[in-house]
């Protein structure tokens, strides 16, 4: 979602949908990054934070899932704004193999590293 004014001088909240790499997914018993591809074709391409701050983008994801144990519909729902957003890192694997086991650390959930 970004500002725009129309030609009328109007302030309009548009949304946009941004297509995912892959929308969904049978199964998330690793794990799942949801991805959108920056490219020419995007709504971010040669965006700064600047131009975000400016046009006071808000990415909202929503995400629908399934319990696997108690088949109970899941939802989640997040809202970054402009400020949230930083250029030049990605999220920490909240998945580490030890000991031939999987652990799933979600302690890390929110953790970031430069790219």
């Amino acid at each position: 979602m970004r500002t725009e004014k129309t030609r009328e001088g109007q302030t309009f909240y548009r949304m946009y949908d941004l297509p995912l790499v892959r929308e969904r997914s049978p199964a998330i018993s690793r794990s799942w990054t949801v991805m959108h591809r920056i490219d020419e074709g995007s709504l971010l391409y040669q965006r700064a934070a600047e131009d975000l701050q400016r046009d006071e983008v808000e990415l909202i994801v929503s995400l629908v899932g399934t319990d696997d144990i108690s088949l109970t519909p899941v939802h989640a729902r997040h809202r970054y704004v402009d400020a949230d957003i930083v250029f030049g890192h990605r999220h920490v694997d909240v998945l580490r193999e030890s000991a031939g086991a999987l652990t799933l650390d979600l302690r890390k959930f929110h953790e970031i590293e430069p790219v």
